[in-house]
């Protein structure tokens, strides 16, 4: 089943990641990451978009430019409010940091960062 995505294209909309590329998507496909991946690459592409969510401009800048500690801050206080891990995965799956998708031994060691934090 797929995975709920905050992002919606509009009717008969297909977005391609570069030109020439093979990589095509609809809603049937689409995913947060790669709306944000591709509004990161394309911002005036947004206009392919019937829904965006109210936060879509730090997504995508947090996609393209995070960094570390503004991360670890956020998964702090996501696990401050109560949301679980399993919730704070779902969130970075695929994150950007400095232009490089995090890898799970990164966001694992975010995560325990963040709940050491909030130990402390």
């Amino acid at each position: 089943m797929k995975e709920i995505c905050l992002y919606s294209l509009k009717n008969g909309a297909l977005i391609q990641m570069e030109f020439g590329s093979g990589e095509m998507y609809t809603n049937a496909n689409l995913t947060d990451e790669i709306a944000e991946k591709y509004l990161a690459a394309n911002p005036e592409g947004r206009v392919f978009f019937s829904v965006l969510p109210d936060d879509w401009i730090e997504r995508v800048e947090n996609r393209k430019n995070g960094n570390a500690e503004k991360v670890i801050e956020e998964m702090t206080q996501m696990l401050e409010n109560g949301e679980t891990v399993e919730d704070v995965k779902a969130k970075y799956k695929g994150y950007m940091i400095d232009g490089k998708r995090m890898r799970v031994k990164i966001l694992n060691a975010y995560i325990k960062e963040a709940q050491n934090r909030l130990e402390e």
